[in-house]
């Protein structure tokens, strides 16, 4: 058996992951397909639009083996984090041929390979710890780059996709994972295009479709198994508001906190606690917020997972720690074959939410992550509701 590895969001689950997930099938033949998905919240620093369940199952039903989760606060983290989370959860499953698959602009396995080597240069590290203060990460990476290596792939390091699977190939290398990188060409829609034109939307413009209720529209640009249930959620009432959901009471929290009471959690770093809290007692709106504490320093993202961070308590021990379990979310009968595999002794393997150990961290963290989700949907769930939800199994 081969087992093929994404680190997923879907969110939601659309077109251009099904034609991953064929692409994967033509390319490696006989393989099991195991995404590693996020729950609750996603790297962009807001809640799923849809439940954990619903496209756990989406990706199912379209072509996945086996989903399960990847937790906060690694979803909700930088891409370093993300990204070094979701390989030792992959690393876990031992005994057969494995793959870490990754989408990417550039689609050239072997141009990104040799601009991971690069980045793992002394020379290069020390630069980009050295940079103006005032300077972005992502910035400095490509402006130092550039100077020290190859010019003509400072494109390359600009495009969203491209970074990620530079940190995925990091990753694999820093944790000494028995993983293949394979890279498969994006298609359609860049990362960030709210076009609605073609058939490979991007699930930025797909949430946007749904949440400006252009239901119709948005189900007709995701397969037809995924429509279906997000059809259903959609009117159940399990499905997100975003930040619209949480702003009144993330604008209370802070104006009822000090301004150094954020100062230990995650990317709160450099005075944006500060500036997020003395921000929050001249504006209601968390999404006006975000837009006046942003700078060229701090990007609205950053902003979004640094107000995550102090709502959930999630500080950087957390976020640079290992996984504790892995979580099964739906799975068919080669997915719970591939489950088998897992050395216990590294992650422990929950099929049931009920059985997390809420005394230890991760427990507390899942507890927390979820009563804060349920408060963003439009049906509002109680803070333990997810206990109650048992994986999708497909017989």
């Amino acid at each position: 058996m081969k087992l093929a590895f994404i680190i997923s969001e879907y969110n939601p689950f659309h077109c251009g992951h099904e034609y991953m997930i064929r692409q994967i099938r033509k390319k490696l033949g006989d393989v099991t397909v195991i995404a590693i998905m996020s729950t609750s919240f996603v790297q962009r620093g807001e809640p799923a639009l849809f439940p954990a369940e619903v496209r756990a199952r989406a990706a199912l039903e379209c072509g996945a083996d086996l989903v399960v989760s990847l937790p906060v606060p690694y979803s909700m983290s930088g891409s370093s984090f993300f990204a070094r989370a979701g390989v030792r959860i992959a690393a876990a499953f031992s005994g057969y041929e494995k793959y870490l698959i990754f989408g990417s602009e550039s689609g050239d396995i072997n141009a990104l390979e040799k601009i991971a080597v690069n980045m793992a240069d002394t020379d290069f590290i020390r630069a980009v710890d050295e940079r103006p203060k005032d300077e972005p990460y992502a910035e400095s990476v490509v402006r130092i780059y550039g100077e020290m290596f190859d010019e003509c792939d400072r494109e390359l390091l600009s495009q969203p996709n491209n970074i990620l699977a530079l940190e995925y190939l990091r990753a694999i290398k820093d944790e000494g994972a028995d993983l293949r990188p394979f890279t498969v060409k994006r298609v359609g829609s860049g990362y960030n295009d709210s076009s609605c034109e073609g058939e490979f939307l991007s699930a930025t413009a797909l949430r946007k479709l749904f949440l400006e209720g252009e239901r119709e529209l948005f189900y007709s640009k995701v397969p037809a198994a995924a429509a279906e249930l997000y059809r259903a959620a959609a009117e159940n009432g399990d499905y997100s508001l975003g930040w619209h959901g949480l702003s009144e009471g993330a604008i209370t929290f802070l104006r009822l906190s000090g301004e150094d009471a954020f100062s230990g959690c995650a990317e709160m770093s450099g005075g944006l606690d500060r500036r997020i809290v003395s921000t929050s007692h001249t504006t209601g709106n968390v999404e006006e917020l975000f837009d006046l504490v942003a700078t060229k320093r701090f990007t609205n993202a950053r902003i979004r997972r640094a107000l995550l961070s102090a709502l959930l308590s999630v500080s950087e021990s957390d976020i640079a720690a290992h996984p504790q379990y892995i979580m099964v979310l739906s799975a068919n009968g080669n997915g719970t074959d591939a489950l088998r595999s897992v050395d216990t002794d590294r992650l422990s393997v929950i099929t049931k939410p009920s059985s997390v150990d809420v005394r230890h961290r991760a427990g507390k963290l899942l507890v927390a992550s979820e009563a804060l989700y349920g408060m963003s949907l439009l049906k509002k769930r109680g803070s333990y509701d997810f206990m109650k939800i048992t994986p999708y199994i497909k017989r």
